[in-house]
C-alpha cells in the first residue's frame, strides 16, 4: 500500500524542475537521497542535473525508516511523490511537509492523491493526521495476519523476524510506532554491502545466479538464494547458484574462487552467523576463511 501524490505546476510561466529541487529539499529538511538498484537497496545517485522520471528515495539519516519517493514528471514541470505504508510516523510527517513545500514552489493550491482525488494543500494537516492513524492500523493488521513480512526500507529490504512481529501485536499503537521506527533505523544505520544475485545464462541457455563476496567487507548475505522481484523470474527458473569469492591481493581485490552456494553455506556454517534479519546474516570473510573454503 502507498499514498501517491501528484503536484502540478500552475501559472503561465512554468519552471523546469531538476536536481536543484532535490538538493534544496534535502538541505531544508536534513535528508539524504539516492536511487534503488535491482535488489531494492539504495545506491548513490550519480546522474546529471536532468532527473525527469528518475525515482529518488529521500530519507532522514538520523532516523532511517522507509523514506519516500520523489520523481520529476516527464514534462519536467510537475512532481510525483509516494510514501509506502506501513511507514514510520516521522517519514509520513516529512513526506507531507515536503508536499507542502513543493506545492508552494509550484504555486499549487491543490494536489492529486492516488490519481482519484483532488485535495487542498491547506487541508494537509488534517490529511496527515488521518494517514498517520490509518498507517498505524495497517501495520498492526499486517503483523497480525502475516508473520513472514519483508518491507523495503529506505536503504535495505528487511525481513521481519516472526518473534518481533509477535511482540508488536501486543503493543498499543503509540508504543508500536516507536518500536517500529527504532527497529527500521537499527537495521539500516550500519554501513553494509548488501549481497545481491547476479543472473547469467550458460552455453546451454540455463539461467544461473551468482552472489559475490569479498574479503574484509561487512556483508548482508542471504541464508538461501532468492531472486529479486524486479527480475520477473521465479526461484524455479534458476538452474543453480554459485558464490564468487574475492580476496585482497596487494592493493587490489581479485576473484580467487567460485563454489556452489550450498557448499559455501555448509562449509562456512552460514546458519551460525549473526543475523541481520529473518532471512539474512552478516558476514565478513577473513583470508583464513577463504583459504579454508577453497581447499
Amino acid at each position: 500500500m502507498s499514498v501517491e501524490v501528484r503536484i502540478k505546476q500552475k501559472g503561465l510561466i512554468k519552471k523546469k524542475l531538476d536536481l536543484t529541487l532535490v538538493n534544496e529539499i534535502c538541505k531544508k529538511y536534513d535528508l539524504n537521497f539516492g536511487v534503488m538498484n535491482e535488489a531494492i537497496t539504495l545506491n548513490d545517485y550519480t546522474g546529471g542535473n536532468d532527473i525527469k522520471e528518475v525515482h529518488m528515495t529521500l530519507y532522514n539519516p538520523r532516523r532511517i525508516g522507509r523514506g519516500f519517493d520523489l520523481m520529476v514528471e516527464k514534462n519536467m514541470f510537475d512532481c510525483y511523490m509516494r510514501v509506502t505504508t506501513p511507514s514510520t510516523n516521522e517519514d509520513i510527517a516529512t513526506f507531507y511537509e515536503v508536499v507542502m513545500h513543493i506545492s508552494a514552489i509550484l504555486h499549487a493550491v491543490t494536489y492529486e492523491k492516488d490519481d482519484t482525488e483532488i485535495l487542498k494543500v491547506s487541508d494537509i494537516p488534517k490529511e496527515k493526521e488521518f494517514i498517520t492513524e490509518w498507517n498505524a492500523n495497517q501495520l498492526l493488521n499486517m503483523v497480525s495476519k502475516n508473520q513472514n513480512l519483508t518491507l523495503f526500507g529506505a536503504i535495505y529490504p528487511i525481513s521481519i523476524e516472526p518473534e518481533t512481529a509477535q511482540q508488536w501485536i501486543h503493543m498499543d499503537r503509540i508504543f508500536l510506532m516507536n518500536e517500529f521506527a527504532d527497529y527500521l533505523h537499527g537495521k539500516q544505520d550500519a554501513d553494509y554491502y548488501y549481497a545481491r544475485a547476479l543472473l547469467f545464462k550458460n552455453k546451454d541457455e540455463e539461467i544461473f545466479g551468482t552472489y559475490a563476496i569479498t574479503e574484509g567487507v561487512d556483508t548482508v548475505f542471504p541464508l538461501t538464494p532468492r531472486v529479486s522481484i524486479v527480475s520477473g523470474l521465479e526461484l524455479t527458473d534458476i538452474s543453480y547458484w554459485r558464490v564468487s569469492i574475492g580476496k585482497i591481493v596487494g592493493d587490489n581485490y581479485e576473484k580467487v574462487g567460485n563454489m556452489d552456494f550450498a557448499e559455501f553455506a555448509e562449509k562456512y556454517q552460514l546458519d551460525k552467523k549473526p543475523r541481520f534479519d529473518y532471512t539474512n546474516v552478516v558476514i565478513n570473510l577473513t583470508s583464513e576463511d577463504i583459504d579454508n573454503l577453497l581447499t
